[in-house]
C-alpha cells in the first residue's frame, strides 16, 4: 500500500515537540509532505510553530509576494533529498529558510522546514522599499521585520543538526509505524481465518486474556503516573550541550569539557552556565559515573550517533537522549522528553480477544501470548524505573516545580523550594496555594488560572513578587502547564523561576546601550566641530603666513600678525586637547611607537622654551643621564606633548627662579651601559620654583578642566585639560605619573615609563635640510569647497612654483583629472556632491596605477578618521587642517625622489 507522511507520523506529539523547540530556540518550523502540502493537526493548526508575522500578515497575503514565497519553497524543496543533511536558502523576500529531508526506509516522504530568520541585521532601506512597492503599512511592516530573529551561522548549524536528528527520529518512528500497519493488516487476515477454526482452547485463551487484563491495568496505572512526571519533565528538561572529550595517554576517554550549553540545559542540570563553560565534568561533578564518559567518548571518537529510548503509553511516543559528534573529539547531547505508547505489543494483546483456531495454530498463538506477557512484564519494570528516574530528575531541577489539583491544593513541590524560598517540602505539600501566595490579587489570579485550566482555556505566563520565608521578596516567572489524564485536564503544573537578577542585568544592558548612544552623539558632534573650526583656521593661518612672507610690513603690522598667529595657535591647541580627551574617553586613542633619538627631542624642547624663559628671566636647565640610550621605541609625538605640557605649566606658573627638566633611568647607578635588548625604565621630572599647589588641590589636579589658579580673576589661561590628557597617555603607555608640591614653594611633576632601547648609531635626515634645498614645479589640482581656503592654498602652492587648478567638489575633481594630467591632487575629505574618499575610488577605477597622480587627502582633524585609514585605502599621504606652507613642503617633497627629478641649489 502507498502511505502518506500524515499516515505515518504522530502528528499531535510532533506538534508539541516543534512548539517546545520553538519556545526554547526561537526557530520557526513546519512539516510538508513530498507533494509540498502542509500537514495540519486535528485542530486545523499548521504542523509547526512560530511562523513570523512578516510572512503570515504580509508576504503570504499579497499575490505577488505570495507567488515569490511559493517559488522559494519549491526551490528549497527541490534541492533536498536522500544523502543531504540539510539546505539553507535566502528567499525572494530577504528571509532565510532551511530544510531537512524526512527519509523512511530510503524513501523521501517530506521535509522538515525551519525558516524566517536572518544571519545579520536587516537592511531597513530595502524593506522600506518593499513596503512602498507592495503597499504595506510601513510602520507595521518594519515592526514585523524587527520581530524576525537573528541567528549566527554556528547556532543555525547546531539547530539544523538537531533537526536532522529529529528528522532521522521521525524516519525511524515511521519505520516502526509502517511495520505496525503492515503487521496489523497481516493480523487482520490471520484473524479472519482464525474465526472459522476450532474453539478447543478458548478456556486457555481466556486465562491468558485475564492475565493480560491484569497486566494492562497495571500498565495503565503506572503509565498514568509515569506520564504525569514525564510530561512535566519534558516541559522543563529539553536541553543542548556541546562538549570536547579529554583522552588519557593511551587514548581512552578520561574527562570532557563544557564548551556551550543552552538555558534549558541549565534548568535541567542545575548547573549555571557561567560556572561550567570551559570546565571539565569531573571538576563540576566529581562523582560522575565512568559510564557517561565512556559512552560520550565513543560518540566523539567514532562519530556514531547514540540514543537511549524508553517506551510508554499507547501514543507512539518515547523518551529519548541523543548524542552525536559534529566533529572529531567533540560531541553534542540533545535531551528531549517525549512519551510514546509502544503500539505493536498492545495491538498483539488486543488481537488475542478474537483468536479462535485449530489445535496447532492455537497452541502456537498461546506460545506467542506467553512471550507477549513476558514482554509486558518487562515493560512494567521499565516504566517503574522510568517513573523513579523522572522523579529524581525533577528533584535536581533549579526551578521550583509544583503540581496543583483543580481545587488549588499543592499535591507536589520539588525540593528546590528550600534554597529559593526557604520552605521545607513538608510545609507546603497538601496545603492550599495560599500558604505561599499572600497578596489577595495574586491569590485571585491563581484561582482564575486554575478555573481557566478546568474549562480548557489556554494558560498564560505571569511575573509576580513572591515572599520568601524570611520576609524578603524576589521576582519570579510562573509558567502554567495543564496536566492531562485520560484526555481530561485534572490539574496544573507550575514552574517558578527566580528572574530578579535577570531583570537587573537587562536594565544594566539598556543603560549601557543608552550611554553608548550618548557617546556616539558626542563623538559625531566633536567631529563636526573639528571640521567647522579647522577649515577656516587653514585660511587664517595660511593667509597670515603669506602676508608676513610676501608683504613688507612695518613693526606694528608685524606685531598684529604675530597676535593673529599666536591666537590661532592657542585656539588650535585648545581644540586638540578636547579632541585628544574625547578619543581617549571613547577608547579610540592608539599609540604610534617608533625608534627615535629621545635626547635630541629633549634638546628640541629646550630650544622651544629658551626664548620665553629668557624673556621672563627664568633659568631653564636640562639634565640628561650620561648613559642614556641612543634611541628608544615609543610614541614620539605623545611624549613630546606630555613633556611640553609639563614645561609649559612650569614656565607659566613661575615668575622667577628656575625650571629644571631632568631625564634619568630608574635604578641608574652609573655602572656603565645597559644590556642590549633590555627594557629601560625612564623617569622624566620637571621641577620649578613657582607658586606651588595646595595639598587639597593636588588630589584633583589631574581631573578634566582643572587649573591650579581658580580665583575669579583667572590669572592664567588654558583649558585645564593638559594634565588630564598627559595622565591618560602615560596610562596608555603602562607608566605612572605624580607630583610633589607645597603651596608657595614650587612643584615637581614626574612620570615614568618602560620601553625597549638600543645603543646603535643611526642618522636622521632633517626635514629642514630638504625644505631649504628643494624647488618645485608641479601641476597641482586642489579640491576643496571653501573659497577662502582655495585662495590661500593656491597662493601657497604658487609661491612654491606650482601651477594650480581648483575643483569645488569631488565629482568636479574627477572630471578635471580625466581631462588633464596632474602631478599632485589634494582631496578634501568632506565635500558636497562627492567627498574625497569617493572621488579617490573613482580615480582608482578610471586611471591606470602607473599613471595615478600623487594623492594627498586633507582632513579637518583626527575625529573624522585616522590618517592611517586613508593611507590603507591607497592614498599617498595626508594633511591635517589647519596647515602651513612648511607642512605642504614636507608632504610633496617625497614626490621629488619618487620621480627622480630632484633639483638642488
Amino acid at each position: 500500500m502507498n502511505y502518506k507522511l500524515s499516515d505515518i507520523i504522530d502528528i499531535e506529539k510532533t506538534y508539541t515537540l516543534l512548539n517546545s523547540f520553538y519556545t526554547l530556540t526561537g526557530f520557526t518550523t513546519a512539516i510538508l509532505d513530498i507533494d509540498g502540502n502542509l500537514i495540519y493537526t486535528k485542530d486545523k493548526e499548521i504542523l509547526g510553530a512560530g511562523w513570523q508575522k512578516i510572512c503570515l500578515n504580509f508576504h503570504r497575503k499579497h499575490p505577488e509576494t505570495n507567488k515569490k514565497c511559493i517559488e522559494s519553497d519549491t526551490t528549497l524543496s527541490t534541492i533536498m533529498g536522500v544523502g543531504k543533511n540539510y539546505a539553507c536558502y535566502k528567499c525572494h523576500q530577504g528571509m532565510i529558510d532551511a530544510a531537512v529531508p524526512i527519509i523512511i526506509k530510503g524513501k523521501h516522504f517530506g521535509n522538515l522546514f525551519a525558516g524566517q530568520f536572518l544571519f545579520e541585521a536587516p537592511n531597513i532601506d530595502f524593506f522600506i522599499q518593499q513596503a512602498n512597492k507592495y503597499g504595506f503599512d510601513e510602520k507595521e511592516y518594519i515592526e514585523a521585520l524587527l520581530e524576525v530573529p537573528i541567528f549566527s551561522e554556528e547556532k543555525v548549524k547546531l539547530a539544523m543538526n538537531f533537526l536532522s536528528s529529529l528528522a532521522e527520529y521521525i524516519g525511524e518512528s515511521g519505520i516502526k509505524q509502517l511495520d505496525l500497519l503492515e503487521k496489523n493488516r497481516e493480523y487482520k487476515i490471520l484473524n479472519d481465518n482464525y474465526l472459522s477454526q476450532n474453539e478447543e482452547y478458548i478456556s486457555l485463551n481466556e486465562e491468558y486474556l485475564a492475565q493480560n487484563d491484569d497486566l494492562k491495568k497495571a500498565i495503565d496505572k503506572i503509565e498514568l503516573s509515569e506520564k504525569k512526571y514525564s510530561q512535566l519533565f519534558r516541559k522543563m528538561t529539553n536541553g543542548f550541550a556541546l562538549h570536547k572529550i579529554i583522552l588519557d595517554k593511551k587514548g581512552k576517554p578520561l574527562d570532557y569539557v563544557f564548551l556551550e550549553v543552552n538555558s534549558a540545559y541549565e534548568q535541567l542540570t542545575g548547573l549555571k552556565i557561567e560556572n561550567i563553560i570551559g570546565k571539565t565534568v569531573r571538576q563540576i561533578i566529581p562523582e560522575i559515573e565512568q559510564f557517561w564518559i565512556d559512552t560520550y567518548g565513543q560518540v566523539a571518537l567514532t562519530g556514531e550517533n547514540i540514543s537511549f529510548e524508553q517506551y510508554s503509553k499507547p501514543l507512539n511516543s518515547f523518551f529519548s537522549i541523543v548524542a552525536y559528534s559534529p566533529e572529531r573529539f567533540k560531541f553534542c547531547v540533545i535531551v528531549e522528553n517525549i512519551t510514546e505508547r509502544k503500539q505493536l505489543e498492545l495491538e498483539v494483546a488486543a488481537q488475542n480477544e478474537e483468536l479462535s483456531s485449530t489445535n496447532e495454530e492455537v497452541h502456537a498463538a498461546n506460545e506467542q501470548l506467553f512471550v507477549t506477557n513476558k514482554e509486558l512484564e518487562h515493560s512494567i519494570r521499565k516504566l517503574e524505573e522510568s517513573e523513579c528516574k523522572y522523579k529524581g530528575l525533577l528533584e535536581r531541577l533549579p526551578n521550583i516545580v509544583m503540581l496543583l489539583n483543580l481545587k488549588g491544593n499543592i499535591v507536589y513541590v520539588s525540593s528546590s523550594i528550600k534554597p529559593i524560598l526557604g520552605f521545607e517540602q513538608s510545609e507546603i505539600i497538601g496545603k492550599k496555594i495560599n500558604v505561599l501566595i499572600s497578596k489577595k490579587e495574586d491569590i485571585k489570579l491563581f484561582r482564575n488560572i486554575i478555573k481557566n485550566a478546568s474549562n480548557g482555556f489556554p494558560l498564560e505566563t505571569i511575573n509576580i513578587y513572591q515572599s520568601k520565608k524570611d520576609g524578603s521578596e524576589i521576582l519570579v516567572e510562573l509558567i502554567f502547564i495543564p496536566i492531562f489524564e485520560n484526555n481530561k485536564i485534572n490539574g496544573v503544573q507550575v514552574i517558578a523561576t527566580d528572574i530578579t537578577e535577570k531583570l537587573k542585568i537587562e536594565k544594566l544592558e539598556r543603560e549601557k546601550i543608552m550611554l553608548d548612544n550618548i557617546a556616539k552623539s558626542k563623538q559625531q558632534f566633536l567631529a563636526n566641530m573639528s571640521h567647522e573650526i579647522r577649515t577656516p583656521m587653514t585660511g587664517i593661518l595660511g593667509i597670515t603666513e603669506i602676508l608676513k612672507q610676501t608683504t613688507k610690513l612695518d613693526e606694528q603690522q608685524n606685531f598684529y600678525t604675530d597676535i593673529i598667529l599666536s591666537s590661532s595657535e592657542s585656539l588650535l591647541n585648545i581644540l586638540n586637547d578636547i579632541l585628544d580627551l574625547s578619543k581617549i574617553e571613547a577608547n579610540k586613542m592608539e599609540l604610534q611607537p617608533l625608534w627615535f633619538d629621545f635626547t635630541k627631542n629633549i634638546n628640541t624642547i629646550k630650544n622651544l622654551f629658551s626664548a620665553l624663559t629668557t624673556k621672563k628671566g627664568i633659568y631653564f636647565d636640562v639634565q640628561i643621564a650620561s648613559n642614556f640610550p641612543s634611541k628608544i621605541f615609543a610614541d614620539k609625538n605623545r611624549l613630546n606633548q606630555i613633556i611640553t605640557n609639563f614645561v609649559s605649566n612650569a614656565v607659566k606658573f613661575t615668575e622667577k627662579g628656575t625650571v629644571k627638566l631632568c631625564v634619568d633611568i630608574l635604578d641608574n647607578k652609573n655602572s656603565g651601559v645597559l644590556n642590549k635588548s633590555n627594557l629601560v625604565n625612564i623617569i622624566v621630572k620637571v621641577i620649578d620654583t613657582g607658586i606651588g599647589i595646595s595639598e587639597s588641590f593636588q588630589e584633583k589636579i589631574f581631573e578634566s578642566f582643572t587649573q591650579a589658579d581658580i580665583s575669579k580673576t583667572k590669572t592664567f589661561e588654558g583649558t585645564g585639560l593638559g594634565l588630564t590628557i598627559s595622565k591618560k597617555f602615560i596610562e596608555l603607555m603602562g607608566g605612572e605619573i605624580g607630583l610633589k608640591s607645597k603651596l608657595g614653594n614650587g612643584s615637581e611633576f614626574w612620570f615614568s615609563f618602560c620601553v625597549p632601547f638600543e645603543y646603535e648609531e643611526f642618522n636622521i635626515n632633517t626635514e629642514e635640510q630638504i625644505e631649504q634645498k628643494i624647488q618645485f614645479g608641479f601641476n597641482v589640482l586642489y579640491a576643496e569647497d571653501k573659497l577662502t581656503n582655495q585662495m590661500v592654498v593656491e597662493l601657497m602652492l604658487k609661491n612654491l612654483g606650482c601651477s594650480v587648478d581648483i575643483a569645488n567638489n569631488g565629482l568636479q575633481a574627477v572630471e578635471m583629472a580625466l581631462k588633464k594630467k596632474y602631478d599632485i591632487i589634494f582631496l578634501d575629505i568632506m565635500m558636497p556632491i562627492m567627498d574625497g574618499v569617493e572621488a579617490f575610488k573613482e580615480l582608482q577605477k578610471k586611471i591606470k596605477k602607473e599613471e595615478m597622480p600623487y594623492i594627498i587627502c586633507i582632513t579637518a582633524g583626527t575625529m573624522e578618521g585616522s590618517a592611517e585609514y586613508y593611507i590603507q585605502l591607497g592614498m599617498d599621504d595626508y594633511l591635517s587642517k589647519p596647515f602651513k606652507i612648511n607642512d605642504i613642503i614636507k608632504k610633496i617633497t617625497p614626490l621629488i625622489y619618487r620621480q627622480k627629478n630632484q633639483h638642488i641649489d
